[in-house]
């Protein structure tokens, strides 16, 4: 039986690390395509996020054998039709949704009658919508102006050509170019996109998404929790038995809400607390993490991270963050957490509807809680059990196809 051909979009090419997983369970059975417009969104980013994007992808390219194809779209004329004529997927996968070129994916596919499915990661939520909402005006900078012009024309190019679409491009082109984070966080003109399935990462996102695309009434909404928990379930066991002695702090880039100077106050005077104590205190960088913090904690004495993340989540009896997809892992993995609400800012509501959970306006707050945690709880790793969202999503892709 001839297989099934799977297509995985995303901007850029990096998203190859969260797509691996998927990618491992199912080359097999399916063959796996990923499509990327990662050439011509190279040439608009600064070189720091160019060479960050390009390590990511050389850190695992031996995973390139779960792939039939590893493609971009300027290999097919910088055209969406053109791929979806080539390539004829039989399903398509996106991990976002919310930038111009996942609308452009949506629409095609909905335009060669392909199916399309949402994996979710990160957490979006009433912070994001918080953020899409709080400015009348969000201008792009010229680089990024002159990128979503050009990106535009792409995809007006294709999309004048398909039957059945809705359209007010100048209203859409107007609310990208002149209030970008309700363009993509809570458009007006959504109106075209449009996915079959959709894996979330928990409840509150579903009502995010209903509130914020009105097409997505239709959608099948499947709760998967994170994609941490994809790296978690295969190497737990490794690391079952590990002693816990040690807090994390989990970095996570808050420049929208607040000043950089604060962001490494509140760290700085968390470390020295731990420090005091003689507890270690571990900063684990977020992807996007700027390099001058980090040579800033570094020069301070912190320790920062540069383990697998299932490292640093077994080693801990406590995480610490604002409103990170990994304080949700850690309260999957049954570690307390304690999260930091900035002032205006919607807290994310898993993190404060759970009893592992403890949320904080002020640092100073926290230090009975932690003394606590260290007299009364000690996790027992060997009674945690973790889900694996990559076979939920295996089990619904063998639904559409084979009922």
């Amino acid at each position: 039986m001839k297989k099934k051909k799977i297509v995985f979009f995303d901007t850029w090419v990096s998203a190859l690390r969260q797509i691996d997983f998927y990618a491992k369970l199912m080359y097999e059975q399916y063959n796996i395509i990923f499509l990327s417009i990662d050439k011509f969104h190279n040439k608009y980013i600064s070189k720091e996020l160019r060479v960050n994007n390009q390590n990511s992808y050389l850190s695992r390219k031996h995973n390139n054998k779960y792939y039939s194809k590893i493609t971009d779209i300027a290999n097919y004329n910088n055209s969406m039709a053109f791929f979806f004529e080539k390539e004829k997927p039989d399903l398509a996968i996106s991990i976002s949704l919310h930038n111009l070129d996942h609308r452009w994916f949506n629409i095609s596919c909905q335009n060669y009658n392909v199916p399309i499915y949402f994996i979710m990661h990160g957490i979006k939520g009433d912070t994001v919508f918080a953020k899409a909402n709080g400015k009348k005006i969000s201008f792009l900078k010229f680089k990024r102006l002159l990128f979503y012009n050009i990106l535009y024309y792409f995809y007006y190019n294709d999309t004048k050509k398909y039957s059945n679409l809705n359209r007010n491009n100048y209203k859409e082109w107007k609310e990208m170019i002149f209030n970008h984070d309700k363009f993509k966080f809570n458009p007006r003109y959504s109106y075209n996109v449009k996915y079959q399935k959709a894996f979330v990462t928990t409840d509150s996102d579903i009502e995010f998404y209903l509130k914020s695309y009105n097409t997505l009434q239709s959608c099948k909404f499947l709760v998967a929790g994170t994609m941490d928990l994809i790296e978690l379930s295969e190497e737990f066991e490794k690391y079952r038995n590990i002693s816990q002695d040690q807090v994390t702090f989990i970095g996570q880039p808050m420049d929208d809400f607040i000043t950089t100077d604060n962001y490494l106050k509140t760290i700085t005077d968390i470390f020295d607390y731990f420090r005091k104590k003689g507890v270690k205190m571990v900063f684990r960088p977020h992807p996007r993490e700027h390099k001058d913090t980090i040579v800033f904690l570094n020069n301070h004495g912190v320790y920062i991270s540069d383990k697998k993340i299932v490292n640093d989540l077994v080693r801990s009896f406590c995480i610490i963050g604002y409103n990170s997809t990994l304080l949700l892992t850690s309260l999957y993995m049954q570690c307390p957490v304690i999260s930091f609400k900035l002032k205006g800012v919607p807290h994310p509501k898993f993190l404060i509807n759970n009893d592992q959970s403890f949320v904080y306006s002020d640092i100073n707050d926290f230090k009975l809680f932690f003394e606590w945690s260290l007299v009364n709880f000690k996790r027992d790793n060997s009674k945690v059990r973790i889900i694996n969202p990559v076979k939920l999503l295996k089990e619904e892709i063998e639904k559409e196809f084979y009922g």
